[in-house]
C-alpha cells in the first residue's frame, strides 16, 4: 500500500542540461502522481543544487522543512511539497 509519492532524484546528462529535459521529467512525474490518485508529491534538494532548487520552485513546490548539515560536508537538505 503506497502512502506517498516522492520525486526521489532527477539526473540529466550534461549535454542535455538547459534543454527542458528536467522540466519534462518533473511534468511526467506529477502526471503520474495525479493518475495514481495522490494529492501531493514531495521532493528534497541539497541547498547547493541551484538548478534543481530553481526547477522545484518554478513548479510551485513549497519548502516545508530544512534538515541542517545533512550531508557530510555540512550542506543542508531542503524538503518541498506540491499539492496537486
Amino acid at each position: 500500500f503506497l502512502k506517498a509519492f516522492e520525486i526521489y532524484g532527477i539526473g540529466v546528462l550534461p549535454s542535455l542540461k538547459g534543454k527542458g529535459v528536467g522540466s519534462g521529467l518533473i511534468k511526467n512525474a506529477m502526471e503520474t502522481c495525479k493518475n495514481l490518485g495522490f494529492k501531493a508529491t514531495d521532493t528534497c534538494v541539497f541547498n547547493d543544487n541551484f538548478r534543481m532548487m530553481r526547477l522545484a520552485l518554478s513548479f510551485e513546490f513549497k519548502p516545508i522543512r530544512i534538515e541542517h548539515h545533512s550531508r557530510a560536508d555540512g550542506i543542508d537538505l531542503v524538503y518541498f511539497k506540491k499539492y496537486l
